[in-house]
């Protein structure tokens, strides 16, 4: 299990300072570690935020939210980016969606020293479903690869656990 100072990032604010404060120079790191080379949180939208994933050793992020690619931010940046767009409309998410977010970071997590992010915009739908997947085509068991994720984003839901689960276990047995 991560140390929590390494699976929650922005929880360690100086004292007196309040969450949405920050302290000038400070970048809100809103992603957990759910292993020790895969995290999960919310949108990263800044290109300070993309210079803390740097620091932090990330090499790979899969942005699951819909609407436009955020490519421009890692450019020169040394991170692989994906954009896999999905909406968070409460309705079943194909097997496909799924199938590329594990290429993406499966084929990441070959090289030694890889570390992806999975968000989406909020860290609490899409991108802990598609971790979910990730952690189940792994070969981890459903209920180990929930509590896995609650542990380290605690208001995390695997809202689309059913097709997740689903397309787990279907990508790894095609592989």
């Amino acid at each position: 299990m991560m140390p929590s100072s390494q699976r929650h990032h922005n929880a360690n604010l100086p004292a007196g300072h309040e969450a949405g404060k920050l302290p000038a120079g400070m970048v809100l790191r809103d992603y957990q570690w759910v292993t020790s080379s895969l995290a999960v949180g919310s949108a990263v939208a800044k290109q300070d935020q993309v210079s803390a994933l740097v620091a932090d050793g990330v090499s790979h992020v899969l942005d699951c939210r819909g609407g436009e690619s955020a490519k421009a931010l890692y450019v020169g940046t040394g991170i692989v980016y994906k954009h896999a767009p999905a909406l968070d409309d409460g309705k079943p998410k194909p097997d496909e969606w799924f199938f590329q977010g594990i290429d993406f970071v499966l084929g990441a997590l070959r090289w030694p020293r890889a570390k992806a992010l999975v968000h989406c915009k909020f860290g609490m739908s899409r991108a802990p479903s598609m971790m979910f997947a990730i952690l189940v085509a792994q070969g981890i068991s459903g209920d180990e690869a929930e509590a896995r994720i609650q542990n380290a984003r605690p208001a995390a839901k695997v809202t689309y656990r059913k097709d997740a689960e689903r397309a787990g276990r279907r990508w790894w047995i095609r592989h």
